[in-house]
């Protein structure tokens, strides 16, 4: 199991089963609340069989906290309107062919990421969809 994220009051924590499926959990810091969730199968979030982003978990209690995979690439940065986001990276998963990678935006934040990654022959760039639309009243990324 590891930590994906950490906030105020919250974690995040992610694993994968002996059988290849993706599990994820969190847990409140006064252990007032306790959740986990797991595919059905290792083919509900399968190996990309070209390069790809693969959003795997969002969520949002006091922060909004995102895992992705990357299968076939590299991701090198998140950034939200051209400002880096801190990236975490994760231990990978699907025999160490998917690496893992967290960041965290304020709760509220809509809109997508743009995430740079490096691919056998190029780097390019990527989008991931926030968890909320964008909203004059809340930050948003572009």
């Amino acid at each position: 199991m590891s930590t994906a994220a950490v906030d105020r009051r919250t974690a995040l924590f992610v694993r994968e089963t002996a059988d290849k499926r993706f599990r994820f959990g969190s847990a409140t810091a006064d252990g007032g609340a306790v959740m986990t969730t797991c595919t059905t199968s290792p083919g509900d979030t399968p190996f990309s069989a070209r390069p790809a982003i693969v959003p795997l978990v969002t969520l949002g209690i006091n922060d909004q906290h995102h895992v992705i995979g990357a299968d076939r690439e590299t991701v090198l940065s998140v950034t939200c309107n051209g400002t880096p986001l801190a990236l975490r990276p994760l231990p990978p998963f699907v025999d160490g062919r998917r690496r893992l990678s967290a960041f965290d935006l304020p709760v509220r934040t809509g809109g997508r990421v743009t995430v740079t990654v490096s691919r056998p022959h190029a780097m390019t760039t990527e989008h991931v969809r926030l968890l909320w639309h964008r909203a004059q009243s809340h930050p948003s990324c572009d």
